[in-house]
Parts: C-alpha cells; sequence; structure tokens
C-alpha cells in the first residue's frame, strides 16, 4: 500500500511532456514584436495611420472573443462603474504609448527604439514608488542609474559629447521613444490598478476602442493619410497579425511560464532588432549607441533574474521547513 502511495506521487511530480512551452510561445512572441518594429519602418504610411489600421483588425478579433466568454450585462463589456475611469486612463495611456513607438521607429532607427523602450523595466517601480506608494529597493535605484545611462549614450547629447554629429532627426525620435517608455510605464501600472476586477479582455476592449478615436482623430486633425499601395497593405497586415499573434502568444506563455522567465526572454526583442537592422537594412548604429543598447539589455537581464531569485525564495518561505525569512532584493 505504501509502496503504491509512493509510486503515485512521483507520477504526479514527474514533470509534464510540455513543461516549458511557455518560453517557445515567448520566443515567438518577441519574433512577432520585432517584426511588427522592422515593419513600421519599411512602411511609408504615417504612425497614426499604421496604429488604426492595426486597432482595426484587433477590433475583428477581440470583439467576438469578448462575446464568446458571455456577455450578461453593460458591466461585463464595460467594466464595474468604479474603475471605468481607469480603463479609459489605461486606453489612453497604451494607445498613446504605441503612437509615440510607431513615431520613434519613423525618426530613430527600430535598434534604438527597441532599446530605449524598455525604459518602461526601470520607470514601473519608480512610478509605483511615486504613485502606488510601493517599495523602491536600492538595486531598482542602480539599474535605473545604469538603463539611464543607456540611454544617454544612444541620445549622445551636445552638451556632454560636443564631437557627436548632430542628428535632429534621431534625437527626436529618441525623445518618441522616451515617451513611449513612461505611457508604457503608466499602462502597466493601471493595469496593475485595475488587478483582477474584470475580464481581461475589457482592458484590451477600452485599448482598441480608444485608439480607434484617437488614431482617427489625429488623422483627420493632421491630414496625414494617404492611400497605400498593394505592397505597402500586405506590410501593414503583417504589422496587425504580428501585433495579435504577439499578444496571444504572450498571454499563452504567461498561462505557462512564470512572469519572470517572460521577462527575460523578452529582452531578445532589442537582439533581434539590432541584428535586422544591421543585416537586412544595412543600417550600423554608432558603437556608443550600441554599448548603451546593451547596458539597457543587461538591466533588463538583471531585474527578470532578480525576479527568479525572488520567486525562488518567496517558495522556500512557504515550505514547513524554513525557519528564516530571505530577504527580497
Amino acid at each position: 500500500m505504501l509502496s503504491e502511495k509512493v509510486s503515485k506521487s512521483t507520477k504526479s511530480q514527474k514533470p509534464s511532456k510540455y513543461q516549458h512551452i511557455g518560453i517557445f510561445f515567448m520566443l515567438l512572441t518577441c519574433v512577432c514584436y520585432s517584426a511588427n518594429s522592422i515593419l513600421a519602418k519599411v512602411i511609408v504610411v504615417g504612425a497614426a495611420q499604421i496604429g488604426l489600421f492595426r486597432v482595426c483588425v484587433m477590433y475583428l478579433f477581440v470583439i467576438p472573443v469578448l462575446l464568446r466568454h458571455g456577455v450578461h450585462g453593460v458591466d461585463d463589456v464595460l467594466g464595474p462603474t468604479h474603475i471605468r475611469k481607469i480603463l479609459i486612463l489605461r486606453g489612453f495611456s497604451g494607445s498613446l504609448s504605441g503612437l509615440t513607438f510607431y513615431l520613434a521607429v519613423k525618426h530613430a532607427s527600430p535598434g534604438l527604439a527597441t532599446s530605449i523602450a524598455f525604459l518602461d523595466v526601470v520607470l514601473v517601480p519608480i512610478f509605483g514608488r511615486i504613485i502606488l506608494k510601493e517599495a523602491l529597493t536600492p538595486l531598482d535605484i542602480v539599474f535605473a542609474g545604469v538603463t539611464f545611462s543607456g540611454v544617454v549614450l544612444i541620445a549622445r547629447p551636445p552638451f556632454l559629447f560636443p564631437s557627436a554629429e548632430g542628428d535632429t532627426e534621431n534625437l527626436t525620435g529618441i525623445l518618441y521613444a522616451i515617451a513611449s517608455a513612461v505611457l508604457g510605464s503608466f499602462s502597466y501600472l493601471l493595469l496593475r490598478k485595475i488587478g483582477n476586477c474584470v475580464n481581461p479582455l475589457v482592458p484590451t476592449f477600452y485599448f482598441t476602442s480608444v485608439s480607434l478615436v484617437l488614431y482617427s482623430a489625429i488623422i483627420v486633425v493632421t491630414g496625414e493619410f494617404e492611400f497605400p499601395c498593394l505592397t505597402q497593405v500586405g506590410y501593414l497586415c503583417l504589422i496587425a497579425l504580428c501585433g495579435f499573434f504577439g499578444m496571444i502568444f504572450l498571454t499563452i506563455a504567461l498561462h505557462t511560464e512564470r512572469p519572470s522567465t517572460i521577462s527575460v526572454i523578452n529582452t531578445l526583442q532589442i537582439v533581434i532588432v539590432l541584428l535586422v537592422q544591421i543585416l537586412f537594412l544595412h543600417d550600423m548604429p554608432p558603437k556608443l549607441s550600441i554599448v548603451g543598447s546593451c547596458l539597457i539589455f543587461s538591466t533588463s537581464i538583471c531585474l527578470g533574474i532578480r525576479k527568479i531569485v525572488n520567486e525562488r525564495r518567496s517558495r522556500a518561505q512557504n515550505t514547513p521547513t524554513d525557519s528564516v525569512k530571505a530577504p527580497v532584493l
């Protein structure tokens, strides 16, 4: 009887054949989002038009899925009354973050724009401390300093680097990328504030709805709409599909793998975009910009490793044999 219980427990503890399938889906996510950045550089239409086409395609998928999950009232679609303002703010911050990122790719190289966009990994703890009164560790401050140093090396402002060639277009793209990172950080904090109050599809519904209105208004006001040629339509369809499937693959990855592991793999976007930019677009960034990208990449990796270590220590604290509380980094 005892041997049967032992054999049953060992079978239940045997790792699944698809235990790390989330890593595979996260790699697909990196490929999709990296392709999104490269295609945004190749397409000749404006940033708002790219964003509008993308959210229109997302609408075709989000609405049927939202309805399929069951709609029993207005609150199921719009969310509870007390968090609707937060959902609207999340929609605005997310749509503006996407728009400024596309503008950054238009004005600067995709690799540098993607690198600076990863500023959000250090901005989230800082804004979390200011807005949500969350704890901020000394390591967060160190990582923030290293990341901002990387941004300075990428931007190479004239007052710090007099010998650097002035490139107004590149500097404009870098400023757009910083704005995208700041707005993206607010989106993450707002999603954290929303928590599990609503179905995960509801914030996506708000994002697509606000983006649809905002991008349409920008196109009407600026008059930047232009009819794309057949090749450009194909690129726009690829951007929309890459954005949608990247979101799907990321959701699957988060359901099957720890968020800390996901955050580490996500940084591969920087490497992928830089390699594609150099090998296929034949655009070699300056050496200082590459060093700055490496600093941001290493910071993101270190933050992900810290999350993994903290998760393991947290699991160790929950075991009955533990008597000493492990410190959180």
